[in-house]
């Protein structure tokens, strides 16, 4: 059962490695609106309206809409390398948003654990 365990986080890391992360690329303005909007949607209106909030919107905006990829962790469980997947999964879509939002790259670095709270 383990040999069969590692063979799955190797395949499952494979996939998450190779998986293009196609991140939807809207105007500015849009992305500005949408976030705002999905901010109150989840109900965090007042709860982060400090320097760089619609920053930090925008990046949790853009990460919910691609939580699709999510998906490429099924089947993973903790002794199989879940983590590690997770992490590697979550600095490609942190580093995917970045490149197609570079004034959102210090935010995604921050978030994908690279520059502090993942």
């Amino acid at each position: 059962m383990r040999i069969a365990a590692l063979r799955r986080r190797g395949a499952v890391l494979a996939v998450l490695r190779a998986e293009p992360i196609h991140v939807p690329v809207l105007p500015r303005a849009e992305l500005e609106r949408r976030a705002a909007g999905y901010r109150r949607h989840v109900g965090g209106a007042g709860a982060d309206e400090g320097a760089g909030a619609l920053l930090r919107w925008q990046v949790a905006y853009l990460r919910h809409a691609l939580r699709s990829y999510d998906r490429l962790l099924d089947g993973l469980f903790a002794a199989t390398g879940r983590a590690e997947a997770e992490r590697l999964l979550r600095q490609r879509v942190y580093g995917a948003i970045a490149a197609a939002y570079p004034w959102l790259a210090e935010e995604c670095a921050r978030r994908s654990g690279r520059g502090g709270r993942p």
